[in-house]
């Protein structure tokens, strides 16, 4: 509850913070660090939250759970999700692609078997959204900063 609670303050500051930007008040009203946490909060956090929520109609649909460590898949989603924002702050978008390929390698071995369809199509999917979440919020993030930074 506390997770889902301290998400939405963080999704609201960033928006406001945002809002305020756009009507030209100064950078000082609303401070770079705080939008870079509020941005990692939201992705990380968040993005495990609403990942979870939105894979688990499709994990219903498995033949057999999904093995592993307990909790792995999230642990792995947010170190994907703090890199991608790392890179991103940092201006290096295209180390975001040399991760997506990196962890394309690591995750071949799981799924390269004919009868692993379903699971292959599960964890594709996961990944995207992950990816796709981390991407979102760490752009979103950057044009705030920059907005700030002004």
């Amino acid at each position: 509850m506390f997770t889902i609670i301290f998400f939405a303050l963080s999704a609201l500051f960033l928006i406001i913070g945002y809002v305020l930007t756009l009507f030209g008040l100064p950078p000082e009203i609303f401070h770079a660090e705080i939008v870079i946490i509020a941005g990692l909060i939201i992705s990380l956090f968040g993005g495990s939250f609403l990942i979870r929520f939105l894979m688990s109609p499709l994990t219903k649909q498995l033949d057999e759970p999904p093995s592993g460590l307990k909790e792995g898949g999230m642990y792995i989603g947010l170190l994907e999700r703090a890199m991608i924002m790392l890179l991103i702050l940092l201006g290096e978008p295209t180390g975001v692609g040399f991760l997506i390929a990196a962890k394309s390698i690591l995750r071949f071995g799981e799924v390269k078997e004919a009868g692993q369809r379903k699971m292959s199509e599960y964890i594709i999917i996961g990944t995207f959204m992950s990816f796709g979440w981390g991407l979102f919020i760490a752009v979103i993030t950057k044009a705030v900063v920059q907005h700030t930074m002004l």
